[in-house]
């Protein structure tokens, strides 16, 4: 095969039967990198769909229950119209969205997106997993939550999404101010006053508590199993307490110049970042030195950088901004 340049070359495979090494050779580095991270955002976008797709068809239709979001509008309309499938429903509704994204958010996320509503939707329709042998509401609602917020987690864990809600609530936070999550909470409030006048007040309430455990396992998921904390000290003995924190843990610390509000004083303030099973031997540690230091143990949404944190390289609880 003869290239631009006018110099021949020919693709050799390697034992396996790919070509890697030729590739690897005729593409830069950085392309293959920024593919490598599209496929596995795709994968985890694929993956969680089929999931939350088990819990959808399996548990909460059977069950007459409602999701958040545009899949629980989906599920509505699908029982006023049962002849289009719940997946070429929440198709539908996700186009004037796409539509909008596109235009107002980033193109990268959008790509990604638009590839998990088409994926999504046709998923929806192809996959009718068998119904789960569930009789008790309450436990089918703790499965389909567990099952759904699964999947949903590691959707959210990629760099796009599978469409709904999440583009309107990024637009008119942008627009006009809204906050994320009371955008969110209004739509699915009008869902469950809507599953309470189509199915009854029974489904809806069970409803609730499925969306109550579906964003706790979500949370779970992309916090991890183990999420860090963010853990502020304020003493007067911030050096030693600095010395023995590094020594007791692998975490890092930070030291912040402070000043005090009533006596003006300076003070050094200790910023460091943990996992959630080090805070208690930290502050432990902290008191012993001080009984009289302040400790403030906050929760983290995201940390992100090169450099690690007791072994923490990066974790996020969010979806993140779209580029």
């Amino acid at each position: 095969m003869a290239s631009s340049t006018g110099h021949s070359f020919r693709l050799r495979q390697k034992p396996g039967g790919n070509f890697l090494f030729a590739t690897k050779r005729l593409l830069p580095s950085g392309v293959l990198q920024a593919w490598r991270a599209v496929a596995i955002d795709a994968c985890l976008i694929m993956t969680g769909s089929v999931l939350f797709i088990i819990g959808l068809k399996s548990i909460l239709v059977l069950h007459q229950l409602i999701a958040g979001g545009l899949t629980g509008a989906a599920i509505l309309l699908n029982h006023l119209q049962p002849r289009l499938d719940i997946g070429w429903w929440y198709l539908f509704l996700n186009l004037p969205l796409a539509w909008l994204g596109w235009h107002r958010i980033g193109k990268r996320f959008m790509i990604l997106t638009i590839f998990g509503m088409v994926f999504f939707s046709v998923a929806a329709v192809w996959i009718n997993p068998p119904a789960f042998a569930i009789s008790e509401p309450m436990l089918a609602v703790l499965v389909a939550g567990g099952l759904c917020g699964l999947g949903a987690g590691i959707i959210l864990r990629s760099k796009g999404s599978a469409g709904g809600l999440d583009i309107l609530s990024v637009y008119l936070k942008e627009k006009f101010g809204f906050s994320v999550g009371a955008v969110g909470f209004t739509l699915n409030a009008i869902l469950l006053a809507a599953g309470a006048w189509f199915y009854n007040l029974e489904a809806a309430l069970y409803s609730a508590i499925f969306l109550f455990v579906c964003g706790r396992v979500v949370d779970a998921v992309i916090a991890g199993i183990n999420p860090q904390m963010v853990m502020l000290v304020i003493s007067d003995h911030s050096e030693q307490i600095g010395q023995a924190m590094l020594r007791s843990s692998s975490c890092g610390i930070s030291f912040l110049k402070g000043e005090g509000g009533f006596n003006r004083g300076e003070k050094k303030v200790i910023y460091s970042v943990a996992r959630k099973v080090d805070i208690p031997k930290l502050r432990t540690r902290v008191l012993q030195i001080d009984p009289m230091a302040l400790v403030v143990v906050n929760e983290t949404c995201e940390v992100t950088g090169r450099k690690t944190f007791g072994g923490i390289s990066r974790s996020t609880c969010s979806a993140g901004v779209p580029e």
